[in-house]
């Protein structure tokens, strides 16, 4: 990708909302950082705890474009037959 490029918008639908996921950029970088300690401690966290880890990434993708949301509300949106297409659509960001 080059830097004077525009980043591919992802959305997700979550009940009946559309939400937008940031883009894979320093800050979204930084937040995982300051959550999980480095990325790769971010992939060894979704090998040990798949659920948790998962809802803390999808909230680090989430808050800047929805800032009234929280981990705890993400949770109560998100039902079993959606973690498949999560994990989908944030692998997809995280390339």
């Amino acid at each position: 990708m080059s830097l004077n490029q525009d980043p591919k918008l992802r959305k997700i639908q979550l009940g009946e909302t559309l939400f937008t996921l940031s883009p894979l950029n320093l800050n979204v970088l930084e937040d995982i950082e300051r959550e999980f300690g480095s990325t790769s401690a971010m992939v060894t966290a979704l090998q040990d705890r798949p659920i948790s880890t998962l809802k803390k990434i999808l909230w680090i993708l989430i808050r800047d474009n929805h800032p009234d949301m929280t981990p705890d509300s993400i949770g109560r949106m998100v039902e079993y037959q959606d973690i498949e297409r999560l994990n989908e659509a944030i692998a997809e960001v995280l390339k």
